[in-house]
């Protein structure tokens, strides 16, 4: 290391070492502009993901027009998720904690008879307690019968109360109740992810 005479404000370090023995010290390196650190499990002054949570569809099932309410499961084959998790009852999704929220929905479709002109699955939010209204949509086209299809949409919600915000998912279509969101509960293929992002 070395400090710079003409502007001692500069200090210039090539490893920062923590005094042995010294609990909870912890080595700092710099390799050009990339510092490393050992943080060891938290740290204060960073934005780290405190709540991670995934659901899926077990059961392909349908048909028509629908709020998803029955055979739904947390994702459990490889994880169980980060910090306290989502709860559901009939469909309803409650929030652990207030937060901005990140909610992902991944869907697949297929078609038992007929086309559609549209498919798709509405994320749904009750923010005061007397009703659901549409915060993301996207759709897609099943083309005729045994055919399959996809979408996924991403919204970020404020979720100021835990006890009146709730979020629910509407499976739509065109009008053939013959259309089916396919699920699995070994591989998610139609999910929902819920992700902490920072506070309200």
């Amino acid at each position: 290391s070395r400090i710079n005479n003409s502007m001692a404000s500069e200090l210039f370090v090539d490893k920062i070492t923590g005094k042995t023995g010294t609990a909870g010290s912890a080595p700092l390196s710099m390799s050009g502009n990339t510092l490393t650190a050992t943080l060891g499990t938290s740290s204060t002054g960073f934005g780290l993901i405190t709540h991670m949570d995934q659901w899926r569809v077990t059961t392909t099932t349908g048909g028509g027009s629908a709020v998803l309410t029955s055979n739904l499961e947390r994702v459990d084959t490889d994880w169980s998720g980060i910090g306290t998790g989502m709860t559901e009852s009939s469909g309803i999704f409650t929030f652990p904690v207030t937060g901005i929220w990140l909610v992902n929905v991944d869907a697949s479709f297929y078609s038992a008879s007929g086309a559609a002109a549209y498919q798709g699955i509405y994320t749904q939010l009750d923010d005061d307690g007397t009703g659901y209204s549409n915060r993301a949509i996207n759709l897609c086209n099943v083309t005729g019968t045994s055919y399959y299809s996809a979408m996924s949409t991403s919204i970020a919600l404020d979720i100021e109360n835990t006890s009146t915000h709730s979020v629910r998912f509407y499976m739509a279509s065109s009008g053939n109740s013959d259309m089916r969101a396919i699920g699995n509960t070994d591989a998610t293929q139609t999910g929902f992810t819920f992700i902490r992002l920072g506070d309200t």
